[in-house]
């Protein structure tokens, strides 16, 4: 009894020594915010204590872009103030780096103020020194910038940051602020330590202590062993299996577009106006139904061709959550309120008696329900095709002449079909 008691309270004086030994060691906190395709870091040197520099160095063999975001929401674009930068030119030497900002989850517009963000040429480009060469973008800012500020006293930052397959369209007359940026594959957010260094960026790399967190909550990457790094593990797809999800991807949003387009803007439309114009016709339901009927089964196809490119975007950045925009939201909706229409079309047509001059109220009432509420749709759908051209970045990208033929043929129908 006695050995058996001192044993125990030895056991916990051990167990009590040892939680305090662990206590004693100090917390060693990442200077580096990896994923497995990008690891970022930010410096603030002693003698340039008004300014921060970025460095984003890209962990895959192949990138159209990289960028970062401050100050907005933590799981989208809104509200942040986003840096995004590409390679310079073919040779691998330099970046361009260009200040962007978004109110919501679609192409970011650049800033009404002169940019505020500087590129540090030495530092960035395809890094020689690394094998295989990696795209690495090096930039600096002000602390205290009106649009996303940062305390002087700060030892973290919470940022946003996303990487881009699809290269980068130039703007007009070069200028970075108007080129064209395609959406991002990966995306991910946390929290980045702000590493003190003494001296200026020109004597410093602001590299520091590697460690990861992937964009999916929970998960670990050390650099080197994510996808397209060294010591790949094979489960990890290749930079060309990547590229080609990418390039699929790509081509369902294109047959996704084509699609809704031709249903929105003219078999819809179509089948409406026979009915505006010519419904005392009575053979004319006999092209009604089909158009609609054909316009419903294009709209269904588009839809399965975006859930299937949400579904490999989504595997792209390892199961993490997708954020809806606009675009995105509505669409849902006009979906739903598609098939609440067809639904309430087809009740009609079998209950409509063709040889009674006068319909009963159970045809009646739904034949007005019907009338207004795909006005409603059509109308919605114009706007939808909107939302989707301005999210996949049709303007200004030298695709103009695009818009002027959707904004003339959205006057024809609103006259035509709506007047």
């Amino acid at each position: 009894m006695y050995n058996s008691t001192r044993s125990a309270r030895l056991k916990a004086f051990l167990g009590i020594s040892a939680l305090l030994a662990l206590a004693a060691i100090p917390t060693v906190q990442a200077q580096q915010l990896c994923s497995p395709q990008l690891c970022i870091t930010a410096t603030v040197f002693t003698k340039e204590s008004t300014t921060i520099e970025f460095s984003l160095s890209a962990q895959i063999d192949s990138v159209g872009w990289v960028g970062m975001g401050i100050g907005g929401q933590a799981g989208g674009m809104a509200g942040n103030d986003l840096a995004i930068c590409w390679p310079a030119n073919t040779a691998g030497t330099g970046a361009i780096v260009s200040q962007r900002s978004a109110t919501m989850n679609e192409p970011p517009s650049a800033p009404a103020t002169p940019p505020a963000f500087k590129i540090q040429t030495p530092k960035s480009g395809f890094i020689t020194t690394a094998t295989p060469k990696r795209f690495t973008c090096t930039f600096s800012r002000p602390l205290n910038l009106a649009t996303s500020p940062i305390a002087g006293t700060a030892t973290s930052v919470k940022i946003i940051y996303a990487v881009g397959l699809s290269p980068v369209v130039a703007g007009a007359g070069g200028d970075p602020q108007k080129a064209s940026i395609q959406q991002h594959t990966f995306t991910g957010s946390g929290s980045l330590q702000i590493v003190q260094k003494e001296g200026t960026s020109a004597g410093g790399t602001g590299n520091g202590t590697v460690t990861g967190t992937n964009a999916a909550p929970g998960a670990t990457h050390t650099p080197g062993k994510g996808t397209g790094g060294n010591g790949r593990g094979s489960t990890s797809p290749s930079i060309e299996e990547l590229l080609r999800t990418q390039d699929q991807i790509n081509t369902l949003i294109k047959v996704h577009a084509v699609m809704m387009a031709l249903a929105f803007l003219l078999i819809l439309p179509l089948g409406a106006s026979l009915v505006r114009f010519f419904s005392h016709l009575e053979h004319v339901f006999k092209w009604h139904r089909p158009l609609q009927s054909t316009g419903f089964l294009t709209v269904i196809a588009a839809f399965g061709c975006i859930l299937a490119a949400l579904a490999k975007s989504s595997s792209l950045n390892n199961g993490a959550p997708i954020v809806y925009s606009t675009h995105a939201i509505v669409g849902f909706v006009l979906v739903g309120a598609l098939v609440l229409q067809v639904a309430v079309g087809f009740f009609i047509f079998t209950k409509y008696d063709p040889t009674r001059s006068r319909q009963a109220a159970i045809v009646r009432i739904p034949t007005w329900v019907h009338r207004c509420w795909g006005y409603t749709v059509l109308i919605t759908g114009l706007v939808q095709v909107h939302l989707g051209m301005k999210l996949y970045g049709l303007w200004p990208t030298g695709k103009e002449v695009v818009w002027y033929l959707y904004y003339v043929w959205v006057a024809v129908l609103v006259v035509g079909v709506f007047g």
